[in-house]
Formats: structure tokens, C-alpha cells, sequence
């Protein structure tokens, strides 16, 4: 009798400790399906080291480093996991894989031929062995191909074979075959989480949103947990412009999961974008802690300090980006940000120069040529001003009428200070800005009285009469309303009675003074001409009075 037992419970422990380890297997294969490749790389690690003779957890160890891009370590666990078990096929794939690397391919085929040779009727090996030749140092997808497709001749639902195929096509951007695939591995296996999540990333790279959404909503309706799953979607709602949803994925993602650098970029800018400066600043901070010559941290790191009004600290980290950053990556809004961060510190000739470095890359921003016209005018330097808001005008599609209100005012209160050779010039370049001015608001007198300003300026005794025309205009449009504009109309009958006086026409010129009279009985220069035409034998001379 206790020949028998003891047999039997050798057998019972041997199939117990099997099933252990089984389970122990699938911890690890769970960590690697939800990208925890870090965690995935110390678990089968530990687990080879406790079981030196199973060659899965030493397989499984090299994959999770593979992944990882740490090629030494899966090569030095692939080998190990050949010496464990000779009679396991996948660790001699994984040291082909790592041949191809290297550009070996024939001793990669012999590892290949003896993976084949264990295991011929295993559709995992074939599709291994078609994985390992596209992710090779030169991918070679006919190989591939034919091993892929030896996988699917013995298994045509198999699903890591879809899904690997779907890849391979991925790598090459087919989009439309990736799909294919994936959309197989569904239909077999309608709860497949890996497969519904990379049909949502091939239709985000198709830019099919609403399609993208529905698999990924696919996928979190199998299990709201699977981490994968937001950084794509976090992806998806990035791309489409809903920052805030992208942010809540993202910050799903990396409350779950792995990530690296890409990862906290792609968040950290979603967060700007949602004009979250101060949280996006705490996450690009945890980066620069560590890779303190991130370019692309260094960058957004200066565009949040700007919005959150840190325009010290965010001239140091541009100041440090622009030192470091390959010259062929620089974009437009670099400058620009670099441009607002230098007028803040008061460097306002050098923030010209970087805005109109902005402009140059990308001549889309017209709005810069506003911030330089303000620049100049807050200096008093009006022509450059004006130069700057018609730049803005003839790059912008519909300027507004404010537009070239401020084109005309700048040239008007320029061409004061200049030389009177040059003077009329911009007060011309005034008159065409403010005559847009009364085109686009007809039902302003803004247009039109700057227009009789300028021209009285360029006919400044009145004899051509060139005001004439839009003060008439101005009182038109302001005669109904004294009481509010009797400053304007003081103005323009005051033009019309001294015009008309210079003509000769007492009548008109007498009407038009009894009219600046009624808005304001004290006006001299109402009071003046009217006594002048009071008295005829008087000098016809008159000036106005300021």
C-alpha cells in the first residue's frame, strides 16, 4: 500500500505545483497584455530565477524586455530559456528574433528551422517566427508574409495570428488590410480587448472619429479597466480637439499604468491645450527632474510659465530650449512665446524680431502683426505702428473695420512728426484705410470724419473743399442725434461755414454758423464769422479757432 501512495502523491504534488505555476504564468502574461512591460520584465524575471528549468518564464521575460527596447537582457533570457528547456520552441524564436536585429538572417533561420521542429503544428510559432522577420533590422515582410500566412493554414481563427498579421500591415500602413484582421479577430472573438482597441487606432490614424470611438467603447464596455485603452483613446480625443476628454483619459492612463515620456508629453500638452497650465506644469516638472535637457518639456515648460504669468522663469527655460533644440525643429509658436516672454521683460525690440521670425514660419498668423503694431505704439513710433496694421489687413481674409481704423489712425497721427516731404504720403495711405472704414460701417460717422480730418490736413486752407464731401456725410449721419454728437457736428458745420465763407457764399456759410450757434452759443469760431458776415466792408480773411 505505501508503494502505491507514494507514487500517487508524487503525482499529485508534481500536477499541483504545474497548476501553481500555470497561474503564476497568467499573473505575468496579464501584466504584459495591459502594457505593464516594466512590471511584466521584474515578475518573470523573479519567476525564472525561482524555476531555472521552465523555459516559459525565461521566454516571457525576454518579451517583456524586447518590448522595453532593452535587447541585451530579452537576448541573455531567450538564450537562458533555450538552456532550460531544449524541447520549448518559442526561446529559440526569441534568439533568432534578436539575430535579426543584428542583421544575422541565416543563423536566425537555424534557431527558426529548430522552433519548427519541436513544434510544426503550432500556429504561435509560425506567426512568432512572421513577426520577428518585419520586426527585423531589415524588415522583411514577404518572409513575414509566408509565415504568417502557415500560421493561418493551421489555424485561420487563430487570434495572436490576426492580430500579428493586422500588425505586420500596420507596420506598413495599410491601414485598410490592418483592419481586416482586426476586424476578424472581433468576429471570432467578439471580446477581444487587444483586437477592439486596435481597431479604434487604426480609425484614429484614419481620422474616422466616430468609428475609432465605437471600438473603443467596444472595448470598455468588455472591461472599463483595460488600461491600453486610454492612452488610445486619450489619443483619439487629442486629435479630434476635445482636450478635455482627452485629459480625463490620460489622466486614466497614467493613474493605471506604465508610461513613458511620450506619454506624460502627449498629456502634459493635452493640458495645455485645455489651458490646465498649472497641472500640466506639475507633470512637465516630474520629467525635467530627470531628463533636465528634455527639449520638448524645456518648450511647453516656457509656454505654461508664460499663461500662468511666471515670465522670469519662463525666459530661462526658452532661453535654455532655444540653446539646446536641433535648429530644423523649431516652430512658429516658439518664437512667438519666446517674443511675448521678452516683451514681458520689457525687451520689446528683440520680442519684434522673434514675432516676425513667427510670421515667417507660418504665415497663417496675421494676428502677430497686431501685437508688433501695438508694440510700436505704445512707443509713439505711428508709421511703423500703421506698416504693422496694414501687414495685418492684407494677410487677414475678412478685415474688420477696426482694422483699418487703425491703420488710418496710426498713419494719420504719424504723419505729424515727419518730414512734410513725406507727410502727405501717409496721410493719403490715412484716407484710403478710413474711406474701407466707411465702406464696412456705413451707418458710422467714424469713417467719414476721420476722412474729413485728413483731408483738411492735406487742404489745410480749405480752398479745394476736400473735407466737404465727408463732413456732409458726418452731419447725415449725426444730425438726428445732437445731443449726442455735438461735438462732431460742432465740428462739421464749423468746416462748412468757413468753407463757404472762403467761397463767398455768405448764405450757406451764415446757416451753418446759426447752426454750430445752436449747439453752442459761445463757439468763437461761430461768433467770429458771423460778425465777419455781419460786417461786409471787413476783411474776407478768417482763421479757425482751435
Amino acid at each position: 500500500m505505501k508503494r502505491i501512495i507514494k507514487p500517487l502523491f508524487a503525482i499529485a504534488l508534481f500536477m499541483l505545483s504545474n497548476t501553481i505555476f500555470s497561474q503564476d504564468i497568467e499573473t505575468g502574461l496579464k501584466y504584459l497584455d495591459l502594457n505593464l512591460n516594466h512590471k511584466a520584465a521584474y515578475y518573470f524575471s523573479d519567476l525564472a530565477s525561482k524555476n531555472p528549468t521552465n523555459g516559459k518564464a525565461f521566454y516571457y521575460a525576454g518579451q517583456a524586455y524586447f518590448i522595453l527596447g532593452k535587447n541585451d537582457s530579452a537576448n541573455y533570457f531567450y538564450t537562458k530559456g533555450v538552456e532550460a528547456d531544449k524541447n520549448l520552441a518559442y526561446n529559440y524564436i526569441g534568439v533568432g528574433k534578436m539575430l535579426l536585429q543584428k542583421g544575422n538572417v541565416g543563423d536566425a533561420f537555424t534557431n527558426f528551422e529548430q522552433a519548427m521542429k519541436i513544434s510544426k503544428k503550432d500556429p504561435i510559432v509560425y506567426t512568432l517566427i512572421g513577426e520577428a522577420y518585419y520586426l527585423g533590422k531589415e524588415k522583411n515582410y514577404t518572409k513575414a508574409l509566408e509565415y504568417l500566412n502557415k500560421a493561418k493554414d493551421l489555424d485561420y481563427k487563430n487570434i495572436d495570428m490576426l492580430l500579428t498579421m493586422g500588425d505586420m500591415y500596420m507596420d506598413q500602413n495599410n491601414g485598410g488590410e490592418a483592419l481586416r484582421y482586426y476586424g476578424r479577430a472581433t468576429d471570432f472573438k467578439n471580446n477581444c480587448l487587444k483586437a477592439w482597441v486596435k481597431v479604434g487606432v487604426v480609425n484614429t490614424k484614419a481620422n474616422l472619429y466616430r468609428d475609432a470611438l465605437a471600438a473603443f467603447n467596444n472595448a470598455k464596455n468588455i472591461d472599463s479597466n483595460y488600461i491600453p485603452l486610454y492612452r488610445e483613446l486619450g489619443e483619439l480625443q487629442y486629435l479630434a480637439g476635445k482636450y478635455d476628454e482627452a485629459c480625463k483619459a490620460y489622466a486614466k492612463y497614467l493613474a493605471m499604468g506604465e508610461y513613458d515620456v511620450k506619454d506624460v508629453t502627449r498629456y502634459a500638452y493635452a493640458l495645455y491645450l485645455n489651458k490646465d497650465y498649472k497641472t500640466a506644469l506639475n507633470y512637465i516638472n516630474k520629467v525635467l527632474a530627470t531628463q533636465p535637457d528634455d527639449p520638448t518639456m524645456l518648450r511647453l515648460s516656457s509656454y505654461c510659465m508664460y499663461e500662468t504669468n511666471d515670465y522670469k522663469n519662463g525666459l530661462v527655460k526658452i532661453d535654455k530650449f532655444f540653446k539646446i533644440i536641433d535648429q530644423t525643429k523649431i516652430i512658429s509658436s516658439d518664437y512667438e512665446y519666446y517674443a511675448k516672454l521678452l516683451n514681458k521683460d520689457g525687451q520689446d525690440s528683440l520680442a519684434v524680431i522673434n514675432y516676425l521670425k513667427a510670421i515667417s514660419m507660418d504665415n497663417s498668423k496675421c494676428e502677430l502683426y497686431e501685437t508688433i503694431a501695438k508694440i510700436y505704439d505704445n512707443k509713439k513710433r505711428y508709421i511703423d505702428a500703421g506698416d504693422n496694421y496694414d501687414k495685418l489687413v492684407k494677410c487677414s481674409k475678412n478685415p474688420s473695420a477696426q482694422d483699418y481704423y487703425m491703420v488710418g489712425k496710426s498713419y494719420f497721427f504719424g504723419a505729424v512728426k515727419i518730414d512734410s516731404t513725406k507727410r502727405n504720403m501717409y496721410y493719403y495711405k490715412a484716407d484710403s484705410a478710413f474711406m474701407k472704414v466707411a465702406e464696412l460701417s456705413p451707418t458710422s460717422h467714424i469713417g467719414n470724419i476721420f476722412r474729413a480730418r485728413v483731408c483738411s490736413r492735406i487742404d489745410p486752407d480749405s480752398k479745394l473743399g476736400l473735407a466737404k464731401p465727408h463732413y456732409e456725410a458726418v452731419i447725415k449721419l449725426l444730425e438726428s442725434n445732437p445731443d449726442k454728437y455735438k461735438k462732431e457736428l460742432i465740428e462739421a458745420y464749423t468746416y462748412l461755414g468757413i468753407y463757404y465763407y472762403l467761397q463767398d457764399d455768405k448764405d450757406k456759410s451764415k446757416e451753418n454758423m446759426e447752426k454750430v450757434k445752436a449747439l453752442d452759443p459761445n463757439d468763437p469760431n461761430a461768433n467770429n464769422i458771423l460778425k465777419l458776415l455781419s460786417n461786409p466792408a471787413q476783411k474776407k480773411g478768417v482763421k479757425k479757432t482751435k
